[in-house]
């Protein structure tokens, strides 16, 4: 696995729509049966409903986690999955509305396996030796490079996570 890169990301503005709870409570990660595979699908059949002027032209989707430290203990998070907003565009009241702030951000690219398996390294041993801190939300890019979840689409994926940090 790559080590992450530390870069300034710019403010961004995302519409979609959000979930808030264990989003596993239902399904194991990284299956289409789990709170987050079904907000996906919520989110796409909206997303065709929108004429062309709405969407971005760029091939990126974001799936924001929002971890709330008072929550954490149960498992619980906001999930939001999204797109860039196309400035001027009013959309429907259907979708929501995230603002992520310009933040100095740890970027690493994950690859086949390591989109499922990578985490614990990502946390459990590349942050706590890094000399910084997480913030409170993560977000993984999904772009043309990710090919799905069914059998064998995972291992010739590609996405790219984005965590905010701050020196500890």
């Amino acid at each position: 696995m790559d080590e992450p890169v530390i870069s300034d990301m710019p403010a961004i503005t995302l519409f979609g729509v959000s979930f808030w709870g264990d989003p596993y409570d239902i399904g194991p990660e990284w299956t289409e049966g789990n709170a987050i595979g079904r907000l996906w699908k919520r989110f796409f059949a909206m997303q065709a409903s929108l004429p062309e002027e709405a969407l971005p032209r760029d091939a990126e989707s974001f799936e924001v986690h929002v971890m709330a430290p008072h929550d954490a203990d149960r498992g619980y998070r906001e999930v939001f999955v999204g797109r860039r907003v196309v400035p001027g565009y009013v959309y429907p009241v259907e979708f929501s509305v995230k603002a992520i702030p310009a933040s100095s951000c740890a970027r690493v690219t994950l690859r086949g396996r390591e989109i499922t398996d990578g985490w614990e390294w990502l946390y459990g041993t590349w942050l706590p030796n890094s000399g910084y801190r997480d913030r409170n939300w993560m977000a993984e890019v999904f772009d043309a490079r990710f090919k799905g979840l069914a059998p064998g689409e995972i291992e010739s994926s590609v996405i790219e996570v984005i965590m905010p940090v701050v020196p500890k």
